[in-house]
């Protein structure tokens, strides 16, 4: 609130002198700066350089299609046919990767060579039991290729990917190792871990940071699910009520859970395309699973049947419609009043008060606050309204300019 040479904090009720070089000085130049005509202020910004020096085309949007090939060839086929069509979606300077697992471990391809070739990793069968089992998995992808080969523009190399798909054969029946089943857990967490450069332990929650060491800004995990994972963490057990199967069921529900939270965090949502085979025997345990797709900004979807299935179709309208990346939303309130609870796909600062970080949203997306009185009394001043303060800033990825990103704080 402005007086002729002083303005008060609509928040705080601090009363501030305005210097001679300030640009609200000139009283009846005021009236006419955007920031104060009007309760809605936007300030775009095009990025030139990316975390580390990195153009801004370098690695800073990344599309992952993770996928179950213990089904039959039928189910396969179909996830083969969405990830096409997805890719129908996607600009063509859109960055894409290929990750399978099945019980005999990963598949990691390189797409950037002549040919497309894949990587076998195998992974552990006590994943989520042992603290070496979770640091193993956090760094196996590193070691292995680097991301600017796993990484691929979708425009240059559309035919290595459709190659890549074509060699994805089905695992049905093939044995681990081990003689553990698909760790589905696991496989997430080893590309969680590989786009962002931070790792993901169930012992403790991810602090949110503002830039991924990789220098992605944004990815989006696709997982194309063909049966319920059978082991390790994320485990989905038969639904029958036992107490064992009851704690199970609590700690599937705690991992995915965690999991959506810490990839909110590092700027990551993980979408679930869930392609069955029998409706009246199959069990996906979509209560615990929806948090990994909820708290993270994605999409969840689950086809009974081949038969039944519109993967396709689904895949491409999630892919081309637009959203925003990677935000952040401050609140900030008068003392009257304190935000009291935050529901939707919000993951709290670990250090700053009412600050929220969101892996992405779109025009489906919604955020809800409730507040509550921090005193008796609701205004400080008859002159001065309650006031809420928002701030909302996130990415945009614009295709047509060489991969530039646009940020936009409203």
């Amino acid at each position: 609130y402005f007086d002729y040479r002083s303005w008060s904090c609509s928040l705080c009720g601090a009363v501030n002198p305005i210097g001679k070089k300030s640009r609200y000085y000139n009283v009846q130049h005021r009236s006419r700066l955007p920031e104060l005509s009007s309760g809605f202020v936007d300030v775009e910004y095009t990025g030139k350089k990316g975390n580390g020096g990195k153009e801004d085309g370098d690695l800073r949007a990344a599309f992952v299609a993770l996928v179950d090939t213990t089904g039959t060839e039928d189910q396969l086929e179909l996830v083969r046919s969405a990830i096409l069509a997805g890719l129908e979606g996607l600009a063509p300077n859109a960055k894409f990767g290929i990750v399978t697992y099945s019980a005999q471990g990963l598949g990691v391809f390189d797409l950037a060579g002549q040919g497309a070739s894949c990587w076998h990793i195998p992974l552990p069968g006590d994943f989520g039991e042992s603290r070496e089992a979770e640091e193993y998995v956090n760094g196996m992808l590193d070691e292995v290729l680097p991301l600017e080969l796993f990484l691929v523009e979708v425009g240059t190399h559309k035919e290595a990917i459709a190659s890549a798909l074509e060699s994805v054969k089905s695992s049905e029946g093939k044995p681990s190792p081990s003689g553990a089943g698909a760790c589905y857990g696991a496989a997430l967490t080893a590309v969680v871990a590989y786009l962002s450069g931070l790792e993901f332990s169930q012992a403790g929650g991810q602090e949110a940071l503002n830039d991924n060491p990789t220098g992605i800004i944004y990815s989006r995990v696709m997982t194309f699910m063909l049966n319920p994972p059978p082991s390790g963490a994320g485990r989905v057990d038969s639904g029958k009520r036992s107490a064992p199967t009851r704690r199970a069921i609590s700690l599937t529900e705690t991992f995915y859970s965690k999991m959506g939270s810490h990839s909110s965090c590092c700027g990551i949502s993980c979408d679930l395309y869930i392609i069955g085979r029998d409706k009246e025997t199959d069990y996906f345990d979509l209560a615990s699973m929806r948090y990994l797709s909820k708290k993270s900004g994605g999409k969840i979807f689950y086809y009974p049947s081949v038969d039944e299935c519109n993967a396709p179709q689904d895949v491409f309208t999630a892919l081309s419609e637009p959203c925003a990346l990677n935000g952040i939303f401050r609140v900030r309130t008068s003392n009257e009043f304190k935000v009291a609870q935050h529901y939707g796909q919000l993951e709290e600062h670990h250090k700053y008060k009412n600050l929220y970080h969101f892996a992405t949203c779109d025009k489906t997306t919604c955020f809800g606050l409730d507040f509550k009185f921090s005193s008796s009394g609701f205004s400080r001043d008859p002159e001065v309204a309650p006031t809420v303060q928002l701030a909302f800033q996130y990415s945009v990825f614009e295709p047509e300019d060489d991969g530039e990103e646009e940020e936009e704080v409203g």
